[in-house]
């Protein structure tokens, strides 16, 4: 037999490369793999005996790695990826190559930070942020939201208080519509 085949409707095999005639395995249907502790915990996928994939299980960290020499694509038809679909408190991290926390999701904070693991607010960025084009709106939905940029030693440099309709620099009560301040 040129192929191992595996059989959808049994339950279990037990297999080592040993026991294959080649070293490919055919399954039709789903497979679970299931790996004994103190073993080797990675499954490579070899293309002209090439290492292409590895999906690597680190019993100690409780980690699975999934390494590759191209890119990984995820696609999904005409339906939507959704990641951590159970709301569990497991976080999301993406790194660069500088930045260990280039994009955080901390899912029992319900934040995102750019730049930072501790996002401080439901979007965090920590570091420069450019808006090139376009236009930058800040409360689009025209609730009672305020905007604040502070600079250094001044918590108040810019100040536009939403309830009432005011804008202060160098003041967070502006009693005009705008109000300047050089006492702080």
């Amino acid at each position: 037999n040129a192929r191992d085949n595996i059989d959808p409707h049994v339950k279990t095999y037990s297999l080592t490369t040993r026991e294959l005639e080649t070293n490919e395995l055919i399954v039709n249907g789903d497979i679970d793999l299931k790996m004994s502790a103190g073993e080797n915990r990675s499954i490579s996928f070899l293309v002209a005996g090439v290492s292409e994939a590895i999906i690597n299980y680190d019993d100690s960290a409780n980690l699975f790695k999934l390494s590759t020499i191209g890119d990984i694509n995820i696609q999904t038809g005409v339906g939507s990826l959704i990641i951590n679909d159970d709301g569990l408190d497991t976080n999301l991290r993406m790194e660069s190559v500088a930045e260990p926390n280039l994009f955080f999701l901390d899912a029992g904070t319900n934040s995102i930070g750019i730049g930072t693991a501790t996002p401080s607010g439901t979007f965090n960025v920590s570091g420069a942020a450019f808006f090139n084009g376009g236009k930058f709106t800040f409360n689009n939905d025209t609730k009672d939201v305020d905007f604040q940029i502070n600079a250094s030693g001044n918590t108040s440099n810019f100040y536009s208080d939403a309830s009432t309709n005011r804008v202060g620099i160098g003041i967070t009560s502006p009693a005009v519509k705008l109000h300047m301040s050089d006492s702080t």
